[in-house]
């Protein structure tokens, strides 16, 4: 009787092992070939809308991996940081609500920026549309898409892979910031300079969110509190006057937590 007992056991135990680790394989291979799916569809928007872009560690502009061009490369010098030079026209017959493309040097941020009728779509579809869990970079829906808000929210996932927004976690360490202090937007009609000023982990509740401020006293005791809670000291000015834009992702830390990192938008370049 006992050996039938502990028999039967053991096959339960065996159709349990193989479900769990059937149930694991199938996982990963999903997750997989997401990442997949999600990487022809990237080297598909840079084939077909990307005219020039810096090479970028850890994400090539090309399917092949080659770099773009050594002539492009070779022109960054005190002109400044190259930035990618995008033909909107294609971009938008890809997916017309795409809003701008976002750009951080030297990381695998370089990315199209996408504005939906809600902040949902975007976090299972990429930027053709297609459902995918990597989801693409989206400005809040609430946002003025021409930066006229007080503040103006992108969100992105972070994902293990270290694709989309993961970079933003490594704002922890002031030597990443050091190394990355600047990121660049580009819109149809401007080239904007998004100059970092704070970066920490907190909740999707609180002030990091806002949009509006109604009044200058309010506004500035808000940017107070973004450099008190930084994790990195920066050298810049920030008035009651100037846009700023918050990027968001997913943090770890504790649950729901999730990592902002706010910064001064100014317009370098207009009618590009």
């Amino acid at each position: 009787m006992k050996g039938s007992i502990f028999r039967w056991a053991a096959i339960v135990m065996a159709i349990l092992s193989f479900g769990i680790a059937a149930f694991f394989a199938g996982k990963i291979y999903y997750t997989e070939k997401e990442y997949a799916e999600r990487n022809a569809a990237y080297e598909e928007v840079v084939e077909q809308a990307v005219i020039s872009v810096p090479e970028v560690p850890g994400e090539s502009p090309e399917p092949d991996g080659e770099a773009v061009s050594q002539e492009v490369l070779e022109t960054q010098s005190e002109e400044g940081p190259i930035v990618p030079e995008i033909d909107f026209a294609a971009l938008k017959e890809i997916n017309e609500e795409v809003v701008g493309w976002l750009y951080l040097p030297d990381t695998v941020i370089n990315y199209p920026v996408v504005q939906g009728d809600d902040n949902s779509y975007y976090l299972r579809h990429l930027v053709d549309g297609n459902y995918n869990s990597n989801g693409c970079l989206f400005m809040d829906y609430k946002n003025q898409s021409d930066f006229t808000d007080d503040n103006t929210l992108v969100y992105g996932h972070h994902m293990n892979s270290g694709k989309m927004f993961a970079s933003l976690v490594e704002y922890k360490e002031q030597s990443f910031y050091d190394a990355h202090p600047v990121l660049y937007f580009l819109t149809e009609d401007a080239v904007y300079q998004i100059e970092l000023f704070a970066g920490y982990t907190t909740t999707a509740d609180t002030g990091a969110y806002m949009i509006s401020l109604s009044t200058r006293e309010e506004k500035i005791e808000w940017l107070k509190e973004m450099f008190h809670s930084s994790d990195f000291f920066a050298d810049v000015t920030v008035s009651a006057l100037d846009h700023i834009v918050t990027f968001s992702t997913c943090a770890y830390d504790f649950q729901d937590a999730r990592y902002v990192v706010h910064g001064k938008l100014t317009l370098l370049e207009e009618g590009v």
